[in-house]
Order: C-alpha cells, then structure tokens, then sequence
C-alpha cells in the first residue's frame, strides 16, 4: 500500500532544502501539515534523464490499490474514455490519468508500450524543448514504471501545477492538479493553514486549510517504491551555472534572447490571450505575435472604464487584432453562488471568492479554448516583484482559541520578507509563486491549459543572477518592496534593466503609442491620455474604500464611486457580500459541517455579523475569511455526500 513519506538519513554537512525558510522559525508552527513529513537534500540525487515524448496529460491521481483483482497495465474507468487507470505489475498502486480528450487515448496505449509511462501535466512544450531535463518550470513531470511498480514525479520550481498529498487510514495518495477526491467528508481542520490564511490571505509551507491534505514542495522528486513508500527529496539547485559572471546589460540581452525563443514554442491554435493594461501581458502578447502567433484577447473588467479594458482594447485595435471585454455584471452576480460553490470545491476554500472571475470567463467562453496564455509569473522575472505584500489583522474572537493561539504567533509582516536576505529569486520563485498561485492555477487547470512565455528556466536562472547586480534587493523590506511597485506603476521600471521594455519597443512598431500601467510608455515618454485613465481609476479605488466605511463621507464616496463607473475593480466584494451573498454567507457559516468543524466561537462570530450587515461595524475582511473558511469546509463535506455509491 501507499504509506506516508519516510525520512531519509541527511548527509553530514547538507542542509534540507524542504524546509522552507528555517530562518524564519515560529516554535510552534510545522513546516508542514501532521503525517506529511520531508526528506533532506541528498549529494547524490540527480535529475531523471529528459523524457523523449512525454504525453501531455490533464490530471493524475495515485493511490493505494485496493482491488487485488484488477490486471496490472490499462483499463478504462466506467464509460469516460477521458480517464484511465493503470495498475502497477505487483498490484501496489493504481495511477488515474486524466487525459485532454477521449482522442488520446491512443496515445496512451502506445506510451505504455516498452517502458514507463512518462507524462507530463502543463506545459509538454516546455519539456520536449529542455535539454536538461526536470526541474521545468510549469510541468510537473510523472514516470510510472508500473512494469516495475514505482513511480516518480518531479514537481517545477515553481511548484505549479501543484502536487497534493492527502493521507488517511487507507494510506497517502497524491494528484497534480487538482485535491484529490478522496481528500472529502469531515477532514479535520488545520489551525495552522487557517492561521496562515488569515494572516496572509492563504496558507504557507506546504499547509492547506486541512490537516491531512498537503502540497509538495517546489523543485522536488517524489519517489514511490515497490513497496509502496513514498520518499520526499530536495532536487539540487535549479540555477542554470555560469551565468553570475555576467554584466547587468549582458543579462538583459539574454533574457530577451531567452523571452522571444520561450514565445516560439507556443501555437495559436485553440488559445486566447488574457490581456489587461500592463507590461507584463503586454510583453507576453508582442512575444506572440513576433513568433507569428495571432489570437485573439480577452479582457476582465468590473467596467467598460476600467483602465485594463481601454488600455488592451486600443492595443488590440492598433495590431488589428480580436478583442473582447468580459463584464463582471449582473449575470455576474447571478451566477455567484454556484460559482462560489464550485471555486471552493477547486481550492479547498483558499481564495475561493477571488476565483470566481475566472471561473465565470471559462463559463462563458463555453469550452471555445483549450488554452489560455497570460503575462503570470512576469512581475516576478521581470522586476523580482511580488503579487501581494499584505498582512491582515482579523477580529480573531470569531475563531477558536487554537486557531486564536496559531494567529498571535504570526507577525504582522508578510511571511516571505525574513527569508528573502537568505535566497531572494528562490523565496520569489519557489515558494511565493507556488504559495500564492495555486487556488489561481487549479481554477484555470479545470477549464484550460495554463501557459506563459515567462516559464521558462533560463529565463529565471537570468532573473536570478540580475536580482544579485540590484543594490535595492540586497536588502529586502515591506516598504522597498512597495516602493518598487509603485515606482513600476507610475514611472515603469528603468528601461535599461527591463527586458520587457526593451522587449516591446524593438519588437512592436504599431502599437508602441499606446500606453501601459499608469500612463507610461515602453519606449519612453508617457501618455497624457493614459495618465488621465490612470487618476481616474486611483480616485475611484478610493471611493471604494471609504464607501465601504460607515461615516458621513460613505455616501458621497459611493454617489462618486457610481459615476465613475467603479472602473478600478473587478468586483466590489464589500457590496456583493452585503448585498446579493448575505444569505449565502450566513447559511454557510451556519451550516452543520461548518458547525461540527469547530473553527469558530458561535456567539463571537453571529455577534459580528450581525454589526457587519446592519452596518454599525466594518468587518469586511474577517467576514471574507470567516466565509471562505466555511466553503471551504462545506465543500468537502457536501462533495462526499454527493458522491455515488459503488
């Protein structure tokens, strides 16, 4: 049977490169979740040889086999030709493999034929271009040697797509992208992954919202033996060598080498562009169309005003292009509590509100893209930026008291900035690309291959020997770090040090004019234009704010808000939660799944509520939490009750 992770013996003199950021330890927090455990970085591990035709394929499971009936090698599962389940030769394991379509499965059968299978879940590109071999970038690679009965996975430096563990009195099985669907029913919550959401808007290390149910870590190899162990090992440095000897200037001309050859090994075919006003999806679309690649752009906005929507559409016009603007309207906010339901079946809770968006553009594109390619991971290669730099402070009396406990451990600071002095492009890359984008990736991974010209390793290993010629990362704080981000938005990195800038001023005549961000220009100068859209959607993110305030200014905030078309947002969440998802919320936080969990105080949690919705008391943010929590939770309960009977 499958068991948890065994521990390996560490090497006199090696560190384990499994625990994230030992640096920043809390006495009382695991790094990671109860039953999970990791093993240290070995001298002598070294990656798997480069797989020669690897199949693409859209998930996997793997678990213990308890039929010691079945026959080893493939066999369909019920009627869906999209799914297959091979059986390992000793009966050990069974291994579920999503595929894109019924049409592969042919190509299944082949690849079992003459050795291990070796598949490939993201970008197959990505790996059919390596000359390397693992660790990539956005592919988890898996070679099931069933004729052996062993397996391996080798998870990307980013970790994305994701690679979960969850264990139970059946064993540990393990799926990529998505939870497992054994990982169902009442599972016990995990104080610390809770604590770690709500401090930093999801959990860290490895944790889910639950105790059992884990990710592996980034730049990893998971190993299952005869017998069924799985052992957890460290892969060694991911840092393509021989790059730190270069100049800064070197550098950038090797990433825009490295960037247009990375877009070359895309194809238009059955994909769409998710295009907004920056300069990282922006770089991404003139990569495209340089490699010749022409598709269509499709952009997200709470309003025809937002400044995304009018900067892609005039870009779009200007390379004769299609364009189209999805609206977060009132079919929108119809649809938002099956589409809540769904997000947080997807993400086990974790983010599960933000994720609607996403999932509403795939619902209305009605399958007519198979892949969706994105500007994602370009404000970390680009400018070793980073997607958030909160750190909340919840009204905790709504939560129980050892979740109270696991909360006042976590400084308020985000986690990432104590270890960034140590490894920043490896903080950056490995743990807050993986932490932070995983509700983001399943979500897309459910309707759409995920794809940006931005995963590719040279192109990291570049980023990376830059970060160490910039003085500002040397040392990392919140402040620079906000700093930074605000300078990129108003003024646009420096161009002699961006390779995107640089990037889209030698590759795009026709639309250089446009603007990007906040008005600025990739070739330099900026747009009065621009500017202008810019201010307009900075004073209306204010208004949100103060509107969202009791005061005798939430009025006039919400009337200024309104004719300004609410243009910064996506969706204003203070108003939908009070607004069309008060009964959703209160029925689910009051759910007996929820009930039974024992995450909340009763009493606390209905007392603040009640201020919240009568508007006496702001308390949107723990109310967000407190919901997606609870989905979370009721999710996987509900899951298991709608599962059918064998």
């Amino acid at each position: 049977m499958l068991v948890g992770p065994k521990q390996t013996r560490m090497r006199k003199g090696s560190a384990s490169k499994l625990h994230y950021g030992a640096e920043f330890s809390l006495s009382n927090v695991p790094l990671l979740s109860k039953g999970i455990s990791s093993c240290p970085l070995l001298a002598d591990v070294t990656p798997a040889v480069k797989p020669s035709s690897a199949l693409a394929i859209r998930s996997i499971e793997i678990s213990r086999n308890s039929d010691p009936t079945a026959a080893p090698g493939l066999c369909p599962v019920s009627d869906d030709q999209a799914v297959t389940t091979l059986i390992s030769a000793n009966r050990s394991w069974r291994a579920e493999i999503g595929l894109h379509g019924a049409q592969d499965q042919d190509a299944l059968v082949r690849a079992t034929t003459g050795g291990p299978l070796e598949c490939v879940v993201g970008d197959v590109r990505e790996v059919a271009a390596s000359t390397d071999g693992p660790p990539f970038v956005n592919a988890t690679l898996i070679v099931l040697d069933w004729q052996h009965s062993t397996a391996r996975i080798s998870t990307s430096i980013t970790g994305l797509p994701p690679v979960f563990l969850f264990r139970s009195n059946q064993g540990t099985c393990l799926s990529s992208p998505f939870l497992p669907r054994r990982a169902e029913g009442a599972l016990q919550p995990d104080p610390d992954g809770i604590a770690d959401m709500l401090r930093w808007g999801h959990p860290i290390d490895g944790r889910t919202l639950f105790q059992d149910l884990t990710t592996a870590a980034a730049n990893s190899t998971l190993e299952i033996s005869v017998s069924g162990e799985i052992a957890i090992r460290a892969n060694p440095e991911w840092m393509i060598p021989d790059l730190y000897g270069l100049s800064r200037e070197e550098l950038v001309r090797e990433q825009l080498a490295a960037f247009g050859t990375a877009a070359e090994r895309f194809t238009a075919e059955n994909a769409f562009v998710s295009l907004t006003g920056g300069l990282d999806s922006r770089a991404s679309l003139v990569a495209l169309l340089r490699a010749g690649h022409r598709m269509p752009c499709i952009t997200m906005a709470g309003s025809p005003e937002s400044l995304d929507a009018r900067l892609a559409a005039e870009y779009c016009r200007a390379q004769d292009i299609p364009h189209h603007t999805l609206l977060l309207d009132e079919r929108f906010r119809a649809r938002l509590p099956a589409l809540l339901m769904r997000t947080a079946e997807l993400t086990g809770g974790v983010g599960s509100l933000g994720q609607t968006a996403d999932l509403y553009l795939y619902e209305t594109l009605a399958q007519a893209f198979g892949t969706r390619i994105s500007g994602n991971l370009g404000n970390q290669v680009g400018r070793g930026g980073f997607e958030s730099l909160g750190a909340y402070q919840p009204f905790a009396e709504v939560f129980s008291s050892e979740i109270r406990q696991r909360l006042a451990a976590r400084p308020l600071v985000p986690w990432f900035v104590p270890r960034l002095a140590h490894d920043y492009a490896d903080t950056l890359f490995c743990q807050e690309v993986h932490f932070w984008s995983i509700p983001n990736y399943v979500v897309g991974s459910s309707q759409a291959l995920q794809l940006t010209p931005y995963a590719d390793r040279r192109l990291l290993s570049l980023s990376k020997a830059a970060f160490a010629h910039d003085p500002e990362l040397r040392r990392p704080s919140r402040k620079m770090l906000r700093d930074r981000d605000v300078r990129h938005r108003t003024f646009g990195t420096p161009r002699r040090h961006s390779f995107q800038r640089q990037f889209i001023a030698q590759n795009d005549q026709r639309g250089r004019a446009v603007p990007l961000n906040w008005g600025w220009r990739a070739a330099g100068g900026w747009s009065l234009r621009g500017r202008m859209y810019a201010l307009a959607s900075a004073v209306d993110a204010a208004m949100i704010k103060v509107g969202s305030q009791p005061g005798v200014l939430q009025p006039i905030a919400r009337w200024t808000s309104a004719r300004l078309k609410h243009r910064s947002a996506l969706a204003v969440w203070p108003a939908l939660i009070t607004g069309c998802l008060r009964e959703v919320v209160l029925d689910t936080v009051a759910s007996q799944s929820v009930r039974d969990a024992r995450v909340f105080e009763p009493k606390s949690l209905e007392a603040l509520l009640k201020r919240h919705f009568n508007g006496s008391q702001d308390q949107h943010l723990t109310v967000v939490r407190a919901f997606e929590l609870a989905l979370g939770i009721s999710a996987r309960a509900t899951r298991a009750q709608q599962k059918p009977a064998l």
